[in-house]
């Protein structure tokens, strides 16, 4: 509200005042005797279940990274290709992987007891050529030449 010509009218501003301090107090008190039924837990839904990530004896396990498709690279070498990008995430992977392990190992977990996916022998994990991007762009450009 923009004051009068003559001033702010005190008694007004007083009692918009004590009416905010009364509504507040109102909805403090609402709170303090909603308390004891919001402290139930509220189940999450199946879609935000899927979103937590999988813990073992309180770590994380990491996911393994998604290989990018056959259309996911233009083949025009870009300085950072999709295929780059995924050995990163692959280096990131294996280091992460390898930290979990370390973790449960000085927990002195049996392996036999970890999930499948982070065992030492679970390596299913391929290691492509180093440079991918790189060799599919000169395997397009020899086919072109080829033609």
């Amino acid at each position: 509200k923009r004051p009068a010509p003559g001033g702010q009218n005190l008694s007004d501003r007083f009692r918009r005042l004590e009416n905010m301090l009364l509504a507040k107090h109102s909805l403090t008190q609402t709170i303090a005797a909603d308390a004891p039924r919001a402290r139930t837990p509220i189940p999450m839904p199946a879609t935000l279940q899927k979103l937590q990530p999988a813990t073992f004896h309180g770590l994380v396990i990491p996911e393994e990274p998604k290989a990018p498709g056959s259309d996911d690279c233009c083949m025009s070498g870009c300085a950072i290709c999709v295929h780059d990008l995924y050995q990163d995430s692959l280096a990131a992977h294996a280091a992460a992987l390898a930290s979990v392990r370390a973790s449960l190992a000085s927990m002195d977990v049996p392996v036999a007891q970890w999930p499948a996916r982070i065992r030492p022998d679970a390596d299913t994990t391929a290691q492509p050529k180093a440079r991918t991007a790189l060799s599919a762009f000169e395997e397009f450009e020899r086919a072109l030449e080829a033609k």
